[in-house]
């Protein structure tokens, strides 16, 4: 007797549960929620994942003021494999999008919109194996001018699908995105230079898409080269600003053992209206916020010395400097308050 009160009494507590996602007419009902369409909200359709019976009926209602889709396909098939098996079109704030099963399988879909929002309907008695994503790094911490060797497998192929990189930069903002073949075997790799402007010290996000397995991994960059010819450079800059002209003096350190062929100066809320570098370099290239100079074969080697002029607008800002080797390598970087006079 115990025993039956119990089961009842556990049979009332999941029935709320049970019809949570299903209707009055026995459809069942997944949520677009408000906010969904913010990548960083780690919201989606709810629930991402729901089991349905062969003919059955899923109903999705757009709960969010952005426009959303549901279209079968996954991230990292995009273009044909879009829209396949069912596609509803833009969807508006209470728009709602009906679809009925009459074959078993695992059908995932996803926002043509916001990529980043999947989701799968598995209908029938379908046994899903989860698929394995595995990702390593060569290190996890690097230097600008290294390589990032990124390798992993998975541990089931999907016919027609790619392997999503997608690296975000200190502010989150994407500085590697590409798209890969997974080998037969299920391995893979890539590789990618830490150079150019974009890649500054600070900590980096890996992000590896496979059909609907995801992994993350994490790298720190620190100042400086390694591995290059030109060895690493040591900066110090120093600006002085007068009215509108801005004196930038640049020194490479006694103890650097890298020569430095150019450097780029930008100004966070002030406007570069005119820059001139050393007579021996180049001329400059200046664009609203920053002014590029550099030299072929002046370099300014360990301990030597550099002006640099400036016609700013700002009055209170923050200088940006980057240093470069002959191939445009970083050397070094970093920032600078100029002292008002």
């Amino acid at each position: 007797m115990n025993a039956m009160k119990a089961a009842v009494v556990l049979s009332v507590l999941l029935l709320p549960y049970a019809l949570t996602h299903v209707n009055a007419q026995g459809e069942f009902k997944v949520d677009i929620p408000e906010g969904s369409q913010k990548v960083d909200t780690g919201r989606s359709y709810t629930p991402t994942r729901i089991n349905v019976p062969v003919g059955a009926t899923v109903v999705w209602k757009n709960l969010d003021d952005a426009p959303h889709t549901v279209t079968s396909g996954t991230p990292t098939c995009p273009g044909l494999c879009w829209g396949v098996d069912f596609n509803s079109g833009i969807m508006r704030l209470d728009d709602v999008y009906r679809v009925t099963f009459d074959k078993a399988g695992i059908y995932h879909y996803l926002c043509a919109l916001h990529p980043w929002m999947i989701g799968t309907v598995i209908v029938g008695d379908v046994q899903e194996t989860p698929l394995e994503l595995s990702v390593r790094l060569d290190r996890t911490t690097y230097k600008v001018g290294d390589n990032v060797n990124l390798e992993g497998s998975v541990s089931t192929l999907v016919e027609g699908v790619r392997l999503m990189i997608d690296v975000l930069n200190p502010d989150k903002e994407s500085v590697v995105s590409e798209s890969i073949s997974v080998g037969s075997d299920g391995a893979f790799n890539y590789n990618f230079k830490l150079a150019g402007n974009e890649f500054i010290p600070g900590s980096y996000t890996v992000k590896v898409m496979y059909s609907d397995a995801d992994a993350e991994r994490t790298f720190v960059v620190e100042r400086g080269a390694v591995g290059t010819d030109d060895g690493n450079a040591d900066i110090r800059v120093a600006a002085k600003q007068i009215k509108d002209l801005l004196l930038i003096r640049v020194r490479n350190a006694e103890a650097s053992t890298a020569n430095v062929y150019g450097i780029t100066i930008g100004t966070s809320d002030s406007v570069i209206e005119a820059f001139k570098g050393p007579r021996s370099w180049s001329e400059a290239s200046v664009t609203a916020s920053e002014a590029t100079s550099s030299s072929d074969d002046e370099p300014l080697s360990p301990g030597g010395k550099a002006v640099f002029k400036l016609k700013v607008s700002g009055d209170d800002f923050v200088i940006v400097w980057i240093a470069f080797d002959s191939e445009h390598n970083v050397l070094d970087q970093g920032e600078a308050k100029p002292v008002r006079r």
